[in-house]
């Protein structure tokens, strides 16, 4: 089985004439440049690899255009996340299933095979446990079944409403679990999807404004225990008031605080870190982590620009996500990446790369790598 085309990027660039088999689980065994097989169907354009998208709400996608009329003059980030939480009064898993398989179908057909779902809406709508406490993250299950997409579950654990430490606001109930009842999920889950390569469950402290510090360590060890090196997501460094209550509560910046207090490794995403500093930079990308920028979502909400030229010139990797999922499109999060930095930069070669590879190309390249690190794929 396999396809063959005249035109087909490869990790080292552009091939042509490429005829690529598979075996009967679906992986492919061979790429054999320079040979279209006379015996394989030709695709009827470039084929070009599948996309990991690192970062997805898939139940926001019911708020797409209905938070474009703004409350007030100053509207923000945090007035988006009070309209984002009302959206969630009355979701329930059958209606989960079918936002999610709309959502996860449209991913496909955009160009994105996998996706890394950072799922929070663990409780009823009042927050409190389902019969089956894993009825929502299955709901996503069924979805990636029907569809066929890859799938790296990522339930996330949220404890406060913020540094201080508060108890979760109204908005946030259906998110609150004790460590204990998380880390319960996360075995469940992950037996229960057992040894199918199309599912990965991994780990999502939701952030460090919304999990103590304790609680952190007891995720951390328990990943350390029973899968290694596998996928561990977090926000962090999203906005700059999150930045300023971080020096307030832990006396350090969020990811400052996060690399000296965590042995970060290969399998950490940290989603967004737009407000970052240069030392920061550089010691997250000495860790090996990834970074998951999520820019058509993070330019809706005016989050801020990450500084990609100074990571990439450490040594970093990023991928991309559609997080609040306003588009489905890798290469719309692509195209917005690299304009993004020309205007910040006010230069055409924000990396000062040369060579054969075009812009669109290197990034789709360097963001395919790292999403597949990420997802644990």
């Amino acid at each position: 089985m396999g396809i063959c085309s005249p035109s087909v990027l490869l990790p080292e660039g552009w091939a042509s004439n490429v005829s690529i088999y598979w075996d009967t689980s679906g992986c492919i065994s061979q790429c054999r440049t320079n040979y279209l097989d006379p015996d394989l169907p030709e695709a009827p354009g470039p084929i070009v690899p599948g996309m990991i998208n690192l970062h997805s709400h898939a139940f926001q996608r019911g708020l797409v255009g209905r938070t474009q009329h703004f409350s007030s003059s100053s509207d923000d980030f945090w007035s988006w996340r009070e309209s984002m939480y009302d959206s969630l009064s009355d979701l329930e898993p059958s209606q989960l299933v079918a936002v999610a398989t709309e959502l996860y179908g449209e991913m496909i057909q955009a160009g994105y095979t996998s996706v890394c779902e950072f799922h929070y809406v663990h409780g009823d709508s009042d927050g409190q446990e389902y019969p089956n406490p894993d009825e929502m993250a299955l709901a996503l299950v069924e979805a990636a079944r029907v569809t066929r997409i890859g799938l790296t579950l990522l339930p996330v654990y949220y404890e406060f409403g913020g540094f201080d430490m508060l108890e979760p606001t109204a908005g946030q109930k259906r998110f609150a679990l004790s460590v204990d009842r998380y880390l319960n999920m996360i075995n469940r889950l992950r037996n229960g999807l057992g040894d199918n390569k199309d599912f990965v469950v991994g780990y999502a402290p939701h952030s460090l404004r919304a999990v103590g510090a304790s609680s952190l360590q007891s995720i951390v060890d328990h990943r350390e225990r029973h899968a290694p090196r596998s996928p561990l997501h977090i926000h962090v460094a999203e906005q700059a008031a999150e930045v300023e209550d971080s020096l307030i509560h832990l006396g350090k910046r969020p990811l400052d605080w996060l690399l000296t207090h965590y042995p970060v490794d290969s399998g950490w995403c940290l989603i967004h870190s737009t407000h970052v500093d240069q030392d920061e930079v550089r010691t997250l990308a000495l860790s090996g982590g990834t970074v998951g920028l999520c820019p058509t979502t993070e330019a809706d909400l005016g989050d801020g620009i990450f500084p990609l030229r100074a990571f990439l010139d450490a040594g970093g990797e990023f991928g991309i996500g559609s997080d609040s999922n306003v588009s489905v499109s890798p290469f719309e999060e692509i195209r917005l990446i690299e304009y993004v930095q020309r205007l910040w930069q006010q230069r055409r070669n924000v990396d000062g790369t040369t060579g054969p590879l075009g812009a669109g190309t290197r990034r789709y390249l360097q963001a395919l790598k790292g999403g597949a690190k990420a997802a644990g794929r």
